[in-house]
């Protein structure tokens, strides 16, 4: 029976092109498929997921990739096809254990760099490559062709691969924009060619394949969005995702027609606005900026807030808004605050509890649901995949970027065309061979997930966040103590600290504390004169008492720590 570290072994059928995706597939977010080509590992996008609120502490999920890695011996290359967080997110993680070459457009790279600058790396130290679409990164059997797509971040490209015997289409998060903000439309004339020289198989995103139709453009936006800004008697508060730069000047756009003046709050914004105008696409309109120590001078009616916030992120510009925490702006009656966003699964409970705290403070709230067209998505809808499918021509369809059931309403796209496509419904860790005579799932390996600590951004094992889940429920005790060996004495006498715990009102807790901690020196110190123990078996010993003594008086096992030192 082969083993889950052997589906990456370097050497496998030279005919075919093994692919596993080791997140984005029956899942939101955490896109990364790895692509095992003639032994050489390449990975295709690096993305993180947003975690349930029970994750303490956590502030992002990825995959933990480190025995497939290992046991592929590395990665050869990196290759992004654009900068959100559930495709880029991890890249700063994996490539502190696993360095290799990146590719990426200017935006995505940039960003990228900035990242390495918040955790104090210095982003020069790694191999990051600025590409551009219509480029080619070729190497060892691998050509992979930059192709530029439409989506909701700058510079976003599909990828054509041509790899031995076989022609790959990932497209990536996409959708077709007839007339778009900032940049070009998809060059349809250029995936007609791909596809009269044949693509053998073609991965496609899922997120809106379950919508009929055609994905609005952005252009779309401004008219709702400005009768929206129109009717605010007050402030005009808008938050959006500070990645989506066509959105960002839309707003700028608003904001101008209607004769307000503009106040920006939060990191994200800025830093899409300095890459913006560092890359040459955009740079605000000078005088209408307001200063922090300008606000008081604007009347409110005149006045347009854009902040970052929309997912409910704590420590976002709209989070300090709504808890009157803001060093400079504070919602006042008759303000409205418009999310041109949509909710990303797994934040409904911030976003609503975000949202609560505003109304409390004398806002109305605003969402798509209430006024439609104010934000519209970046990814396909089934008409715009359809037309991909039809211009591309694929003979095998493989749906991933999304959960289960948008993989499965992409995977009755081909039939509903009436195309003979053969189409592969796969989840995260399945295991596939491809060539260009079929995609068979050969195995499956159970991915585990390593995250993200939110004040660190170090990266914590399952079992580190299990242990911490554990103290956080069930509260921990700490026993500490120092032992003189050669005078058979204690230093420190033991003691006991409680973290999160509390005795019921019958037992008087210093009493028990001081009778275990005596209890505690006499165990180490028979184990350690008489009975020729070390300290380890020692610690566990005290560790199994005190849980044992706590589970009776709190009908509980708390987290022990012992921590006696002997010197």
């Amino acid at each position: 029976m082969i083993s889950d570290q052997q589906y990456f072994a370097p050497y496998h059928d030279p005919d075919s092109v093994r692919i596993i995706p080791l997140g984005g597939c029956g899942e939101f977010g955490m896109n990364l498929t790895a692509f095992l080509v003639r032994g050489k590992l390449f990975v295709i996008d690096a993305g993180v997921r947003f975690p349930e609120p029970f994750r303490l502490g956590i502030d992002a999920m990825l995959p933990n990739v480190d025995p497939w890695f290992q046991a592929a011996g590395g990665v050869h290359a990196y290759l992004l096809t654009h900068g959100h967080e559930d495709h880029l997110g991890a890249m700063p993680h994996l490539l502190q254990k696993w360095p290799a070459p990146v590719y990426g457009t200017g935006w995505t790279i940039e960003l990228l760099r900035s990242k390495f600058s918040r955790m104090g790396k210095d982003p020069n130290a790694y191999k990051l490559n600025v590409v551009e679409a219509g480029d080619h990164v070729v190497t060892a059997g691998f050509d992979a062709e930059f192709v530029h797509v439409n989506h909701s971040i700058p510079m976003t490209c599909s990828l054509f691969l041509r790899l031995p015997g076989l022609t790959i289409f990932h497209t990536g998060d996409f959708k077709f924009e007839q007339h778009p903000i900032l940049e070009k439309p998809t060059d349809f004339e250029k995936l007609a060619a791909i596809g009269n020289e044949g693509v053998d198989l073609l991965l496609t995103d899922s997120t809106n394949a379950d919508k009929d139709g055609f994905c609005p453009g952005e252009d779309t936006v401004f008219e709702p969005l400005k009768d929206v800004v129109n009717a605010c008697e007050k402030a005009a508060i808008i938050t959006t995702f500070s990645s989506n730069l066509g959105r960002l000047k839309t707003i700028v756009d608003v904001c101008q027609a209607t004769g307000r003046k503009l106040y920006i709050t939060g990191g994200g914004l800025e830093g899409t606005l300095a890459i913006a105008k560092n890359l040459g696409l955009y740079h605000l309109p000078e005088n209408l900026r307001v200063a922090d120590d300008q606000l008081g001078s604007i009347p409110r009616e005149r006045l347009l807030v854009l902040t970052t916030g929309c997912q409910g992120e704590r420590r976002s510009g709209l989070a300090r808004i709504a808890s009157g925490e803001h060093r400079h702006f504070r919602i006042s009656d008759g303000d409205t605050v418009i999310w041109s966003s949509r909710l990303i699964p797994g934040n409904e409970r911030a976003v609503i509890s975000l949202s609560n705290n505003l109304l409390r403070a004398g806002a109305r709230v605003i969402t798509a649901r209430e006024a439609p067209g104010i934000h519209v998505s970046g990814h396909a809808y089934g008409g715009d995949i359809d037309h991909l499918v039809g211009l591309l021509k694929p003979r095998h369809y493989l749906p991933v970027h999304g959960a289960f059931s948008q993989l499965h309403a992409n995977s009755q796209r081909p039939e509903r065309l009436g195309i003979s496509t053969q189409c592969q419904l796969i989840e995260s860790g399945d295991v596939l061979d491809a060539s260009r005579f079929g995609v068979d799932v050969v195995g499956h390996i159970d991915v585990e997930l390593a995250f993200v600590d939110g004040d660190s951004s170090t990266i914590l094992s399952y079992e580190d966040l299990r242990e911490r889940l554990r103290i956080g429920e069930l509260g921990a005790a700490l026993v500490d103590g120092v032992f003189d060996f050669k005078r058979e004495t204690w230093l420190v006498r033991p003691s006991i600290e409680f973290t999160g715990l509390a005795f019921p009102i019958s037992i008087n807790e210093a009493k028990w504390r001081a009778d275990k901690a005596a209890k505690v020196a006499n165990i180490a110190a028979q184990g350690l004169l008489q009975k020729g123990q070390n300290s380890e078996v020692i610690n566990e010993e005290i560790r199994k008492f005190i849980r044992r003594e706590l589970q009776l008086v709190l009908k509980k096992k708390p987290v022990v720590t012992v921590r006696l030192h002997v010197v």
